[in-house]
């Protein structure tokens, strides 16, 4: 909701994704699909990229299945072509940061948390 609401706010377009659907839907599928999501956010630029459940799609390398690393890999290397003309900003959400991959982590992609307490009604 809070992505949601910087779109919102910013007048830009939103692309809302949850990181476990690339392992469900997509199988052996995930890395085409990430490309084709980095595509259409270049194409709608302005455009902010959620990724909810991000530790499905972005965890720590330990899986033996080859189309888990190759999903990873080009998230990794779609984020890393982002130029910085380009107006294309990706946020992502995880209840589990200690199980995201170091790679995931680096400067200019994901360098920054910000941690937001559940709601207390």
């Amino acid at each position: 909701m809070i992505a949601k609401a910087i779109a919102s706010e910013a007048g830009v377009n939103f692309i809302n994704v949850n990181g476990s659907d690339f392992e469900e839907m997509f199988v052996n599928l995930g890395a085409t699909w990430i490309k084709k999501l980095f595509d259409e956010a270049k194409k709608k630029q302005p455009t902010i990229i959620f990724i909810d459940e991000f530790d499905s799609l972005a965890s720590k390398r330990i899986e033996e299945h080859q189309y888990f690393r190759l999903t990873l890999n080009q998230l990794l290397s779609s984020m890393d072509g982002i130029d910085s003309s380009e107006e294309i900003i990706v946020i992502a959400a995880t209840n589990f940061p200690d199980n995201l991959d170091n790679a995931v982590m680096r400067p200019g992609r994901f360098d920054r948390i910000i941690n937001i307490p559940s709601p207390n009604y």
